[in-house]
């Protein structure tokens, strides 16, 4: 069967934004957006798993198989071989693990789709997972995780994480710890990756420089051929409600001195999810933002500060925080309260309030203005 007995088999269907949604026989999702304004693809492979569906004794677990998918397959087992296979065709690839995800990406010229797809479906479906090279690699992570304690912001955000959280997996820290990391064998991973790496549980998007028919048929011929299975992973222990204030002091070998306060907030579908992006946005986007104004420059008493709303399926938390120009951190716990407590009191202005719009607006438009933005 060739590319168009292929093509003439899938039949597809128009989303949002010119983008053709087609679901191939085996499960697997896949997303095609043309754009022809430059001779450039991008393929991004998108797991819905993450540290969110790890049990805690394989914390780090989905991170550690990102690492191993890039070591070698039957088909390319020298080592370096996928990367040195990337760069001849002018290519970039990279990978990354968040809570609820796992991506896998892979940029080229459009005239080496086919190989960039092959390449990229052979290190997805079909990596060794040697167990030497897990050791050695385990041994990087491990280094990784404790370069990340080094971080005070890191430190900082993650503390606040398992000091807010008695239940849910966010509470740990995501890369995982050491001895966890050291205790993952190879039988775990294997387990673990063939209990979420099925096609039901991926999206494939294709961007770029693309003819619709032709990508989804070879999204056939590569992707298309990995066999169904039961996708089987354990969702995070849900947090029981509860009132009351935590609050931890950490001192260390830092001049920084970061306070920062959380707030459990709704889930990314939300209704109110919408709202609190733009009030984010209102106290912490840019020089012109509340947080900003009034704790630098007026009261002087913090270098910057800043507030966020992240937000995942099923819980949210909002967080604001700022670097104390100062020892004490309860000027900058005031101040920071008075400009949340001022939301509740205070109508926004219609003119702050069409201002911060248009720059989350732009920031979502200039995040698409590259293929790969566009596939995210």
């Amino acid at each position: 069967m060739d590319i168009k007995d292929l093509a003439d088999n899938a039949p597809t269907a128009r989303i949002a934004d010119n983008v053709t949604r087609e679901t191939l026989a085996n499960g697997l999702t896949v997303l095609i957006k043309e754009n022809h304004s430059a001779p450039v693809a991008a393929l991004l492979a998108y797991v819905k798993v993450g540290y969110f569906h790890e049990p805690d004794k394989l914390n780090g677990a989905a991170h550690v198989i990102e690492h191993m998918l890039f070591k070698g397959t039957p088909r390319r087992p020298e080592d370096e071989q996928i990367a040195r296979e990337v760069r001849e065709i002018g290519g970039l690839l990279n990978a990354g693990t968040y809570y609820e995800e796992t991506s896998y990406y892979l940029v080229a010229p459009s005239r080496h789709l086919e190989t960039a797809m092959d390449i990229q479906a052979d290190a997805f479906w079909n990596s060794t997972i040697d167990p030497a090279e897990l050791a050695k690699e385990i041994e990087v992570i491990v280094q990784e995780s404790q370069q990340k304690r080094d971080n005070p912001n890191a430190m900082l955000t993650e503390s606040l994480y398992a000091l807010a959280y008695d239940q849910h997996r966010i509470r740990r820290w995501r890369i995982g710890p050491p001895e966890i990391l050291r205790a993952l064998t190879h039988d775990d991973l294997i387990t673990f990756f063939h209990a979420t790496y099925r096609p039901e549980n991926v999206v494939l998007t294709i961007v770029g420089d693309v003819d619709t028919t032709q990508a989804l048929a070879l999204a056939n011929r590569y992707w298309g051929g990995a066999a169904r299975g039961q996708v089987v992973f354990e969702e995070s222990p849900s947090e029981p409600p509860r009132t009351g204030f935590r609050y931890q002091r950490m001192t260390g070998d830092t001049r920084q001195r970061l306070f920062q306060i959380g707030f459990p907030a709704p889930p990314l579908l939300h209704p109110d999810a919408a709202p609190l992006m733009i009030l984010s946005a209102l106290l912490s986007d840019g020089r012109s933002a509340r947080l900003y104004r009034r704790l630098k420059e007026d009261l002087q008493i913090a270098n910057s500060a800043w507030a966020s709303y992240e937000a995942f399926a099923r819980m949210g938390i909002l967080t604001l925080g700022a670097e104390c120009a100062g020892d004490d951190p309860l000027p900058v716990a005031q101040a920071l309260w008075a400009e949340a407590t001022r939301l509740q009191r205070e109508p926004v202005e219609p003119e702050e309030l069409a201002r911060i719009r248009a720059r989350v607006e732009s920031r979502r438009l200039y995040a698409q203005e590259e293929v790969l933005g566009v596939a995210r």
